[in-house]
């Protein structure tokens, strides 16, 4: 997972799409993919992207992010396309064998500014941790982080530890699978802790909490 190899092998895969060679996708499906989607429906749909959007023109961004549900290396690549208005964002999520067990192609919402838009950090700040991490989602525009489009949470970053290119161990079905698990959350910067409150119960992964976990807030003295 993540390796040059996966990565290498989920471009050649966009390509197959974007060049209409539906065939040699189709093939690269899992046993899942092509129950779900027989090669007659991918090359409509194909044809579809092909006469509606025309072409690609011009890459935005491409990342690669670990699967966390599955053992899958995951792939987008945001394009601009000859008649497209907008962004266009393709997701791919390739397997250790190099087959595909995930695809989606959608257009990508555009973000309203707002008054904080183009603000500058003032403070020196550092990672929240220490050790190799990665993250999941953090930007500010839709194709970097899925909370862009949100009013509430289009500054939010979302961080994952890795070892080896993969979140967890075993199966990944408890907390302690994972090796973000139990390590320590450091101050971004110097100042004062006015507030917290970690009462909260942790919740299994993969499922989304009632309440917020945990919260705190920090002061810088004047």
């Amino acid at each position: 997972m993540m390796s040059e190899k996966a990565k290498a092998r989920a471009r050649q895969l966009y390509e197959y799409f974007a060049h209409g060679q539906t065939s040699l996708l189709y093939a690269s499906f899992t046993p899942d993919m092509k129950k779900q989607s027989p090669e007659t429906k991918l090359s409509t749909i194909s044809k579809q992207v092909s006469e509606k959007l025309g072409t690609p023109t011009r890459t935005l961004s491409e990342s690669f992010l670990p699967g966390l549900g599955s053992q899958v290396t995951m792939y987008s690549r945001t394009t601009l396309y000859s008649k497209g208005r907008g962004p266009v964002m393709v997701i791919l999520a390739v397997n250790g064998d190099g087959n595909l067990a995930d695809f989606q192609i959608t257009p990508v919402p555009m973000v309203r500014n707002d008054e904080y838009s183009d603000y500058q950090d003032t403070t020196k700040l550092r990672l929240p941790f220490n050790g190799p991490w990665i993250v999941l989602q953090g930007g500010r525009n839709v194709y970097d982080n899925a909370f862009a489009a949100s009013e509430d949470n289009r500054y939010t970053v979302s961080f994952m530890a890795l070892r080896d290119g993969m979140a967890y161990d075993n199966d990944g079905r408890k907390n302690s699978d994972y090796y973000c698990w139990g390590q320590p959350v450091l101050a971004p910067a110097s100042g004062m802790v006015i507030q917290s409150s970690g009462n909260y119960s942790d919740h299994a992964p993969g499922r989304m909490p009632e309440t917020q976990s945990r919260q705190l807030c920090c002061h810088r003295p004047r």
